[in-house]
């Protein structure tokens, strides 16, 4: 908001200043022509308005042309005051100010559109459209309306219009063609340079022209020279000014000679004067115009002339300082071309279009194992393995035609090893000498054999990464696949194409998407790791991958290689494995080695809580001991015996908890371990959940079977603090409630 106010300021205070300007500019016009008005109509004769002398056109022209038409209100002032103080109406005086005013306002506009504005002085075209756009044109119209305008006030005859006009015209015409170029080129300022000498010559072209003026206007010897006209006379001056000095002072040269001989015509002697003085300034306008317009002319010839020759110069020196400049850099061209041919590190040579060697540098010489002196003269051919030398033929032929050429040739060294060249070559062709290559080469050999290297060591590459049987991808840090080799791509459904340019972290499962994803992000820092990952295939199963993966800083860009396999089918048979080794494979309960493990773990747990002072963490230990099993099995077969089992098992597993255990620890035994029993009511409500479980029917081959069972608990701490103990309880318990009649819980 500050700035906002401040730049306002700004705006307002600069138009403040413009305003400002604009009026002192109209007051200075306006006060101007007024004087020069005044000064003009005391010379009026025909008419008290209108006078051969009307210096105010030249000055509101040079104005309006110098500061364009916001000088207008001064010029209308001006004019009008100078007419409104004279024997004219209000109205009379109105319509003068605005002839006068349009006279200058297009003037100075035709003189800007068609004669180049201020430089109209420079070019004689432009003198001869000054004169018709300035002097001739405008002028009609300020004389047409002004002359108009005295006749409707009645201040002239309709019959004296005529010679009126023609008075006020020429005075206007003058005014333009004497005072406008006048003070525009003293406001342009000199171009001379004046030296002493200069000025010497300045006072003797003043003196010339004073003392001619006024020999011309009668001043001097009037009684021997008389009317006799002299004015031819005074033309060499006029020249001298023109050609010897600026525009200004020429300007200045035919505007004293004007203001000399204007002071004789109006003494009544020179050779302008006659019978009426309105006729003697007629005459004194027509010579001032004459001398005027030479001037300008000859002025402009000059003034273009010297410009050109000023601009040649210029030209001259410039071209002086160019050449030489140009010499200098051939100098240090020549220069460092040498320093580089003797002493640069690549190999240089010179030859002509038969390939014969003309020049060789050290370095070139060095590499080829010759000495420069065994290698000029001889052809390149000479240094080239047969095999090679055909390859000579065709490289000529491509500098005979497009005259440049880059090429590996395969030079023969001196020892007999072929060496690679990696040559640049240009034909040169100078003006009396025959053409030449310059070939500018490096040896590369050494470089191809790496490039071979490389080559194979991709190959290999491309191969394993083609035939791995594991998967093998590169990928950003953002999990965007780069490539991946079709083994990879098959394991999850896919073909290799597919999954190029899709996002491995779209094929993690979403639980996981977070952790993978700050894995990449910290690879910049650890460089590899390795680890197991799930991904989602095609079908969406979830295979499990190891992976190893580390970050390829060096590349361009940098990016991530992953080597995976998958370990899906590993891990099932592992997990079936570990489920046989710590189950019971009947009825799919856990085994006494699992079943003490278990035990082992929430007695261990229970000791933690109640160290920590829950005082009511217990766990439950419950022995079942099936009842009525032995005729099933004796009677129905151990098919029968088996299925009972398995039925009971599962039973049992399905009324615990998920983190409590079922286990068979006997041929018709099972124990359960239950933690965080709060205490023996509990865990006789859970015996008793079991019992209802174990009692309810089975069918066998369209049989009803029904089963007991006896079942013993004991609590830790309250029974015991090991699992032996606990065992030997809850054992204890279990007979005591086959004892009191079967099919009942008691607790120890």
């Amino acid at each position: 908001m500050v700035a906002l106010v401040q730049q306002s300021n700004s705006a307002f205070v600069a138009a403040r200043r413009s305003v400002t300007r604009l009026v002192a500019l109209n007051a200075a016009v306006a006060i101007a022509y007024f004087v020069a008005g005044k000064l003009g109509l005391k010379f009026a004769f025909v008419n008290a308005s209108a006078t051969a002398v009307w210096p105010p056109t030249g000055i509101a022209m040079a104005a309006a042309l110098a500061f364009g038409p916001g000088i207008a209100p001064g010029v209308f002032l001006g004019a009008f005051l100078t007419n409104v103080t004279t024997a004219v109406s209000t109205g009379a005086a109105f319509g003068i100010a605005t002839g006068n005013t349009i006279e200058a306002l297009l003037g100075a506009f035709l003189v800007r559109r068609f004669a180049h504005g201020r430089r109209a002085f420079e070019h004689p075209p432009g003198i001869f459209r000054f004169v018709i756009f300035a002097a001739l044109v405008p002028t009609i119209a300020s004389a047409t309306i002004g002359v108009a305008s005295l006749c409707l006030g009645g201040s002239a005859s309709w019959q004296a219009f005529a010679p009126v006009w023609m008075t006020w015209w020429l005075g206007d015409a003058m005014g333009a063609l004497l005072f406008m170029p006048f003070l525009l080129a003293w406001n342009a300022g000199s171009r001379v340079d004046w030296t002493p000498r200069k000025i010497a010559e300045g006072i003797a072209l003043l003196a010339g022209l004073v003392v001619g003026a006024l020999l011309m206007s009668g001043f001097l010897f009037q009684s021997r020279i008389g009317n006799a006209p002299l004015g031819f006379a005074l033309v060499p001056f006029m020249l001298w000014a023109a050609f010897r000095f600026s525009p200004r002072e020429a300007f200045g040269a035919a505007f004293i000679l004007f203001a000399i001989n204007l002071a004789g015509t109006l003494a009544g002697h020179g050779q302008f004067a006659h019978r009426t003085p309105n006729a003697s300034l007629l005459f004194l306008q027509g010579f001032s115009g004459f001398v005027t317009i030479m001037t300008l002319f000859i002025s402009a010839v000059v003034a273009e002339r010297t410009h050109a020759e000023t601009r040649l110069r210029e030209m001259n020196q410039d071209l002086e300082e160019r050449v030489a400049s140009a010499l200098d850099s051939l100098f240090e061209s020549e220069r460092q071309y040498r320093n580089i041919f003797e002493h640069g590190l690549g190999l240089v040579c010179t030859h002509d279009l038969e390939g014969r060697l003309m020049s060789v540098n050290p370095a070139a010489a060095a590499a080829s194992g010759f000495s420069a002196e065994e290698l000029v003269g001889r052809s390149l051919g000479e240094f080239m393995s047969p095999r090679a030398r055909a390859m000579l033929p065709l490289y000529l032929e491509r500098m005979r035609g497009s005259g440049e050429d880059e090429t590996i040739l395969p030079i023969r060294h001196r020892s007999g090893e072929d060496r690679y060249w990696l040559c640049r070559s240009r034909l040169f062709e100078h003006p009396g000498r025959p053409p030449e290559v310059v070939g500018y080469a490096i040896d590369v050999t050494d470089r191809r054999r790496a490039e071979n290297l490389v080559a194979d060591s991709e190959r290999r590459y491309r191969a394993l990464f083609d035939r791995s049987l594991a998967l093998v991808a590169t990928h950003t840090l953002e999990g965007t696949i780069v490539s991946i080799n079709p083994a990879g791509a098959s394991a999850l459904g896919y073909a290799a194409d597919e999954m190029v340019g899709t996002s491995l972290i779209e094929l993690v499962p979403g639980q996981l998407r977070a952790e993978v994803s700050a894995v990449l992000a910290a690879l910049p820092e650890t460089g590899t790791g390795e680890g197991l990952v799930a991904l989602r295939s095609r079908s969406g199963e979830i295979r499990t991958f190891m992976y190893r993966h580390s970050w390829i800083a060096e590349a361009h860009p940098p990016y991530v290689l992953a080597h995976a396999l998958d370990i899906t089918e590993r891990l099932r048979a592992e997990a079936v494995l570990e489920h046989q080794a710590m189950h019971d494979p009947l009825t799919g309960c856990a085994n006494r080695s699992l079943f003490f493990d278990r035990l082992h773990g929430a007695i261990a747990h229970a000791h933690r809580a109640q160290t920590r002072g829950d005082a009511h963490c217990k766990v439950a230990l419950l022995y079942l001991d099936l009842d009525e099993f032995k005729p099933v099995n004796d009677q129905l077969g151990h098919a029968a015996g088996d299925f009972v089992l398995r039925e009971i098992g599962a039973r049992l597993r399905a009324r615990i908890r998920e983190e409590d255990t079922a286990a068979r620890v006997g041929g018709d035994e099972f124990c359960i371990v239950a933690g965080e029993i709060r205490n023996a009511e509990d865990a006789l409500q859970l015996g008793e959940s079991l019992l209802t479980a174990v009692r309810e029917p089975l069918a066998w081959n369209g049989r009803e079977l029904r089963i007991g069972g006896s079942l013993g608990i004991a609590l830790y701490p309250d029974h015991g603090d090991v699992p032996e103990a606990l065992l030997a309880r809850a054992d204890q318990a279990m007979y005591a409630a086959k004892a009191d009649g079967r099919n009942r819980v008691r607790v120890a």
